[in-house]
């Protein structure tokens, strides 16, 4: 949480919208991921989860569903994250996932994030005023910030061989050189 509200300052990104107060990453839920006072409960994430829009339909890639407890409030959390590899974005998927959440975002109390991944260099990241899709309610961050904050850090908690085995080899398969 404090890379894409690090990543959001840094991209502008304009998350204080009227329809969607406290809906998205506000000034007060930002402070409050800042100085680490979130607590997660219950969690579940769903891959591939099917979305669809008045004109388009796609899968959004990672869905995080969650309870969490900030500012003293209980609340649902979901972080929709549209993973980039070997592609751009194509046929507004953003937006389209944007929109198939909409009615969700404002009629509950729960937050949404929404997570914009790709391979883009840290140097490159630096330079961004705003997420490279089309959906500007994203906020784009990279595999670095992933080894970075969360894979390496990891590794220095007291986990369990296998968990400390998949995050190794997904470590090595990172560090790989990428192919044309």
């Amino acid at each position: 949480l404090k890379i894409l509200v690090q990543r959001d300052v840094q991209q502008n990104t304009k998350r204080h919208d009227k329809r969607y107060k406290n809906k998205t990453c506000s000034e007060d839920i930002a402070v409050a991921i800042m100085s680490e006072d979130v607590v997660f409960g219950d969690m579940t994430v769903s891959l591939e989860r099917p979305a669809k829009s008045e004109n388009a339909k796609g899968r959004i890639d990672i869905l995080i569903d969650a309870e969490i407890i900030i500012n003293n409030k209980k609340r649902g959390i979901h972080i929709v994250i549209e993973n980039k590899v070997y592609s751009k974005e194509h046929s507004n998927q953003t937006g389209t996932y944007f929109k198939s959440l909409e009615k969700d975002i404002l009629k509950n109390n729960a937050l949404y994030l929404f997570v914009f991944l790709t391979p883009l260099s840290s140097k490159e990241m630096e330079k961004m005023t705003e997420p490279q899709c089309s959906n500007k309610e994203f906020i784009q961050i990279n595999y670095q910030d992933i080894l970075d904050y969360i894979l390496e850090p990891a590794l220095k908690k007291d986990i369990s061989l296998r968990n400390r085995f998949v995050i190794e080899e997904y470590i090595h398969c990172l560090s790989l050189p990428a192919l044309n």
